[in-house]
């Protein structure tokens, strides 16, 4: 049930995302704040991924219905969960580390969610270098068409994308 929430929840803003793109404000806060309410009841509402779809909100707020004042406190709440995130990551990733094996899965997955982080913070450099050891270990356990490996290249290119404009 839960892995059920946690994909909706990402459909959620997909679809948020589609409706951003094509400037449908109301459509697209009503997705992102669906997957906002799946994520804090899934995961807390100090995780990361909660973040997230505030950062989304608030950036529909501020380039769409030019709302300055909404968009400034959700996107202050995003800064603060994600900011808050990056140490549990971290704590996460020393006891991975002590006890799995280097190129365990798990390891490479939490070097992949530390990425996303720094990438929703806006810091590209921290995140390519986070997703950069994540595709390491994907690249020398999993088959070319596994779904964390492929996940991973994504990821890194849409983050060399935003990183060019």
């Amino acid at each position: 049930m839960r892995d059920l929430q946690i994909k909706t929840g990402d459909c959620h803003i997909g679809l948020g995302k589609a409706q951003d793109w094509q400037k449908r404000s109301d459509p697209a806060l009503s997705h992102y704040d669906r997957a906002m309410k799946i994520r804090q009841e899934v995961f807390g509402p100090k995780h990361g991924s909660v973040g997230e779809a505030y950062c989304y909100i608030g950036a529909v707020q501020w380039d769409l219905l030019k709302d300055y004042d909404e968009a400034l406190i959700n996107l202050k709440k995003a800064i603060t969960i994600l900011e808050e995130s990056i140490p549990y990551y971290n704590k996460c990733l020393i006891v991975q580390q002590k006890i799995l094996p280097p190129n365990h899965p798990q390891i490479a997955g939490s070097y992949n969610n530390i990425g996303h982080t720094y990438q929703a913070m806006s810091d590209y450099t921290k995140a390519l270098e986070y997703y950069k050891k994540s595709l390491t270990i994907n690249r020398q356990i999993l088959p070319p068409t596994h779904q964390a490996l492929i996940r991973t290249e994504n990821n890194i290119r849409l983050l060399e994308e935003q990183m060019e404009n």
